[in-house]
């Protein structure tokens, strides 16, 4: 493939690789985390292809020193708009992560907090002893069939 074709295709892999990674940014931003699945596919057949030309660039020292100039300069302007929506995306997964992982502890020291004492009577027919964490008492009560 000629170093303008191979410049080409490079810029439409970035291009599009970093239009996939700014709707997956947009998405956590505004928490719709279910929708982000349907993007994995594509992204990751997108990196894919990407590292593999990324690859092939930096094996052939020189493949882009003859394009012409506009080409270089977008071949640089896809490249760096990649770079910043790649560090963008870091940071709002990283975020998003460790929200995640606050509300995980949130729930656990809510459940620990939950009195696990059994409600109602025993075996024995009495209620069990009430301890010091009992938070809530057992009211014995009955129904019957006019409610």
């Amino acid at each position: 493939m000629d170093p303008t074709a191979r410049a080409h295709e490079l810029i439409e892999v970035t291009e599009s690789l970093t239009t996939l990674i700014d709707q997956e940014n947009e998405l956590l931003g505004e928490l719709r985390v279910k929708e982000i699945g349907a993007l994995q596919q594509e992204k990751t057949s997108l990196s894919g292809l990407y590292e593999l030309r990324i690859r092939e660039a930096t094996q052939d020292d020189g493949v882009f020193n003859n394009i012409a100039p506009e080409i270089r300069v977008r071949l640089r302007h896809a490249s760096e708009a990649f770079d910043r929506s790649a560090k963008r995306n870091a940071n709002v997964l990283r975020a998003a992560l460790e929200m995640n992982t606050r509300m995980v502890h949130k729930i656990a020291n809510l459940a620990t907090r939950q009195e696990t004492r059994p409600n109602g009577y025993g075996a024995t027919g009495t209620t069990p002893q009430p301890t010091r964490r009992t938070k809530m008492s057992v009211a014995p009560m009955t129904l019957n069939k006019q409610l």
